[in-house]
């Protein structure tokens, strides 16, 4: 789907943490001088068959994810 960009949701880890606002974020940054950040992308999916397509719209997204400024098509909702 044009502007679709694959993506069900991302989590944000840092130092073990899940980050959910900019508060959560600054105490994961004090607990230690290391940071630790991992990132999750999901998609879900209840069709019965691969579709490869629907794989190069996520990895479209993750990229996106990171290599953009905000400008690009996002999904409406």
């Amino acid at each position: 789907m044009k502007g679709e960009v694959g993506l069900d949701g991302i989590a944000i880890i840092v130092n073990d943490m899940l980050v959910i606002n900019e508060d959560t974020l600054n105490e994961a940054l004090n607990i230690s001088a290391k940071v630790e950040v991992k990132f999750v992308f999901l998609q879900a999916k209840t069709s019965d068959r691969f579709d490869g397509d629907e794989m190069g719209t996520f990895f479209y997204g993750v990229k996106s994810f990171f290599f953009t400024n905000g400008t690009e098509a996002k999904n409406k909702r």
